[in-house]
């Protein structure tokens, strides 16, 4: 039994990543061309895993998005994640290893929720993810591709986690903030060749190693916050109102709204590291 509900989790989301892996391997044939491709790949990807309709926005609060947004919606994060390791991984970060981190705390809210297919998945991914890190570092050029692969194989489990658990969609960019906010604070500044907060960091003379060390740290801290905070989310969600005394009722308000406090909060702290980086690298 967990060996079909893991292979129906997992060969699904494996195809629908694949795409991503044959654009990496095409190589640069024109920055605009590769945007278009992974886009397309992302809708694709996102339609074919079937993105959840109904949003739990916490405090008892849903949201119907209808098929066209939600495909939009989770097509948006696919190529976002994607593109946000790709973007590392071409500077030479961890990309790989911030994955297999998210991974690793996804596999945790899996087992919580008693859902051993998604759990199984995500420690497969993050052990691939792991393992194709430790050999990215001895192959400076040969990564890109694989950490396209990665990043969508990842986005799109947290999508069918969001469809499957309920997961809160306030958690899945808590687990992977670190590489996506360093990305999409470049993207927004984006010269051709603008660097990332990870680039400047070994620009500015720090070693590449421990600018290494101070994501994996950033990425295992957002992780395991956005495991904590999706579970009481979760749990917070399909809680019956009826037990709970006065007390009670104001924690489990409390709980369903922990997603969103600390997605907003651990945004806030990567702006502000971001920010303290830059300026460090300007001193020097």
């Amino acid at each position: 039994m967990p060996a079909r509900r893991l292979s129906a989790v997992l060969f699904p989301l494996a195809l629908a990543a694949a795409p991503f892996l044959l654009i990496g391997f095409a190589g640069n044939r024109g920055a605009r061309l590769q945007w278009v491709l992974r886009a397309v790949a992302a809708i694709a990807a996102a339609a074919w895993i079937g993105p959840p309709e109904t949003l739990t926005l916490g405090a008892g609060r849903t949201i119907e998005l209808g098929l066209i947004a939600a495909v939009a919606g989770a097509a948006l994060w696919v190529f976002l994640l994607a593109s946000a390791a790709n973007a590392m991984d071409r500077a030479g970060g961890p990309a790989l290893s911030c994955c297999a981190i998210g991974l690793l705390a996804l596999a945790g809210v899996a087992v919580a929720a008693s859902a051993p297919g998604l759990a199984l998945a995500a420690l497969i991914g993050a052990g691939v993810a792991a393992a194709l890190g430790a050999w990215r570092a001895r192959h400076a050029r040969a990564g890109a591709p694989l950490a396209l692969f990665i990043g969508a194989y990842a986005a799109l489990l947290c999508i069918a986690a969001m469809r499957e658990i309920g997961l809160s969609p306030f958690a899945p960019p808590s687990l992977f903030l670190p590489l996506l906010v360093d990305a999409l604070l470049t993207f927004a500044r984006r010269r051709e060749g603008a660097p990332l907060v990870f680039e400047i960091g070994v620009r500015s003379g720090l070693k590449r190693a421990h600018v290494a060390w101070a994501f994996w740290l950033a990425s295992t801290h957002c992780a395991l916050i956005g495991a904590v905070v999706a579970e009481a989310g979760r749990r917070a969600a399909i809680a019956d109102p009826s037990t709970f005394d006065e007390l009670g009722a104001k924690l489990n308000f409390i709980a369903s709204l922990a997603p969103l406090i600390a997605f907003v909060v651990l945004v806030l702290l990567m702006f502000r590291l971001s920010s303290n980086v830059r300026r460090y690298a300007a001193s020097q």
